[in-house]
């Protein structure tokens, strides 16, 4: 999975959920299917009760899964999973299968699994088209859930937790439009406001995966040095002292929205920034997210 095995992104739902004192609180997946996830779905198809055909089709799925998670775990590999690695043949005879006796519950999740597998093997590819069809992804299965939960909480409120990418509002730094964008407009169409929050590590210790089923590597890092973000350090150093914002505990806040049309000569990253997202919040220091073992 590609969140919920981190503690504190459950403490998170958890903390959320108490909080709504909501009985009919909800809880969304909008994003694809991870990597990983080749056999959870594979599980849940049969839970689904399909026909014979297709539990045959789905069983022998299920050999091959294991068999290439276990060639991943051993390697480290994330490409010889089986969502990234299914052979187009064997995807057509569990597609047939399914379609002629599996549930419409089954041809979901097939769906779901099979979608995800083709924007992994456009990425691997490097084609950019992949990023259009997992924003497309995304906002659909926003809408799948969005639309019957406003018919029974038309007051309802919907907090969205994603990476900087996807919650922006019009082009991404990917060039989509993206999830964020979509949540702008239906607010706009239902008279309504979103509120888009960046919310970044000044400096601290960042993790990163060193191959399927190996434990993180971790190391430092600090925002005026780091390739991705280091934009951001100049103009910050114009506003408050880098003590503040890399070795304080004081969470620093910006209104972007105080930015906008005032014809200020930005960089382009800055530029992206105000007119995607309204707050900016710098954590001065963070630290790696516990793994649920």
């Amino acid at each position: 999975m590609a969140f919920l095995d981190i503690r504190e992104e459950n403490d998170l739902a958890a903390s959320c959920a108490a909080l709504s004192q909501n009985p009919h609180f909800q809880l969304w997946g909008l994003d694809q299917e991870f990597l990983g996830a080749g056999g959870t779905l594979l599980d849940a198809m049969l839970d689904t009760k399909p026909g014979p055909r297709s539990t045959v089709a789905i069983h022998v799925a299920q050999e091959h899964e294991q068999a290439a998670a276990n060639a991943a775990r051993s390697s480290g590999d994330l490409k010889q999973l089986y969502m990234l690695n299914i052979p187009d043949a064997e995807l057509q005879q569990l597609s047939v299968a399914i379609r002629t006796d599996g549930t419409p519950e089954t041809a979901l999740l097939l769906s779901e699994f099979t979608e995800s597998h083709h924007i992994y093997r456009l990425n691997l590819a490097g084609q950019p088209e992949s990023n259009h069809l997992r924003a497309e992804m995304l906002k659909q299965h926003l809408v799948a859930d969005y639309l019957p939960f406003h018919g029974t909480e038309p007051q309802g409120r919907v907090l969205f937790k994603f990476g900087a990418v996807h919650m922006g509002r019009g082009f991404d730094m990917l060039h989509q439009l993206n999830l964020g964008n979509t949540v702008a407009e239906i607010a706009d169409v239902e008279g309504v406001r979103s509120l888009h929050i960046f919310v970044l590590g000044a400096a601290g210790i960042s993790a990163s995966q060193q191959g399927y089923g190996k434990p993180l590597h971790t190391e430092p890092f600090d925002l005026t040095t780091d390739q991705d973000i280091g934009w951001l350090a100049p103009a910050l150093s114009n506003i408050l002292p880098a003590s503040d914002y890399l070795g304080g505990t004081t969470l620093t806040l910006l209104d972007l929205r105080k930015l906008r049309f005032r014809e200020l000569s930005l960089a382009p990253e800055w530029e992206q920034l105000i007119y995607s997202y309204d707050l900016l919040i710098l954590i001065p220091r963070v630290t790696p997210a516990t793994s649920l073992e």
